[in-house]
Order: C-alpha cells, then sequence, then structure tokens
C-alpha cells in the first residue's frame, strides 16, 4: 500500500502499543469516509507495515481499534474496554 498518497496515512502515527484499557475511536464522516468495514483493512494494514497487529471493533458506523506486538502473550480484549462498553450501552 502507498501510505504517502493515501488518504488514512495517519494511521501509522497511531501504531504503538497503548495502556490496558485504552483504544481509538475513528468516526465515520469524521476521521474516514469508507464504510467501516473498509476502514479496520486499513488499520490491520497499517499494523502489518509497523510489525504489530491489530484488533477492531465496528459500532454503528465508529470504529475502535488498538495495537499490539506479534510477541505480546495477549491481544486486547476490546469488547470489555470501557469505551466500548459505553458506545454499546448508549448506541
Amino acid at each position: 500500500m502507498k501510505w504517502q498518497t493515501s488518504k488514512y496515512g495517519w494511521l501509522l502515527g497511531h501504531v504503538k502499543a497503548l495502556p490496558p484499557g485504552e483504544a481509538c475511536l475513528a468516526r465515520k464522516g469524521v476521521e474516514f469516509t469508507c464504510l467501516p468495514e473498509s476502514f479496520r483493512g486499513y488499520v490491520y494494514a497499517a499494523a502489518v507495515e509497523r510489525g504489530y497487529r491489530a484488533c477492531t471493533v465496528v459500532i454503528g458506523g465508529d470504529v475502535v481499534f488498538a495495537f499490539y506486538k506479534n510477541s505480546d502473550l495477549m491481544r486486547p480484549n476490546l469488547v470489555a474496554y470501557p469505551i466500548v462498553r459505553r458506545m454499546k450501552k448508549h448506541g
């Protein structure tokens, strides 16, 4: 993928390990304009580009995502993250 010309190249700057329980939020119409399911593909591609893995949750038009290293013993459980629980409760 040519990240220099991609409108979602900003994702590369978000690829890093976050503290436990923290995730990134991208909203359709604000951070991305494609389908949320398509944006997930960009998240996964950005992770691979930087040598990480990603996990995602789509809630309505929003995508919550977190990155983790291949060497990590466990992947983030986004469904249990506070941001996802609040979003599911309110929407």
